[in-house]
């Protein structure tokens, strides 16, 4: 996992105070949840990704993707990480084959993960303040 997605970290500031805020208001244990920087990942892809309880970030990372990615470890935990991973995968080729805006949640809700993570990302952050 180290090689893959890089060695975890410990986060700190506005980035540690949203996880903190998600944890309370999803009620679930931060400390299941692994920050990672750095890896392989990283050469080729600059995007945060989450993958079972390892969420990897890089030096930008913001507490609003923060955020974003622990909606998502939330939605690997209720669907089960296979499931997760599945819809994932069919949402990135919709948008990158296809041009579907799948984060765009003013126009499609809860149908996405990523339009669910990206809606809770926008107003967890600014309602939690």
């Amino acid at each position: 996992m180290i090689g893959t997605f890089g060695a975890t970290y410990k986060l700190d500031g506005d980035n540690l105070n949203a996880a903190e805020q998600v944890a309370k208001n999803e009620n679930f244990d931060l400390s299941n949840v692994k920050f990672r920087k750095g890896g392989i990942y990283q050469l080729f892809n600059k995007r945060e990704v989450t993958w079972n309880s390892s969420i990897v970030t890089n030096n930008d990372t913001n507490a609003k993707t923060i955020a974003h990615e622990l909606k998502h470890y939330i939605q690997s935990l209720n669907q089960g990480w296979a499931n997760f991973q599945a819809r994932g995968i069919y949402e990135q080729f919709l948008k990158s084959i296809l041009g579907v805006p799948v984060y765009d949640w003013t126009k499609y809700g809860n149908k996405y993960q990523e339009s669910e993570a990206q809606y809770y990302g926008d107003h967890f952050i600014l309602t939690t303040k």
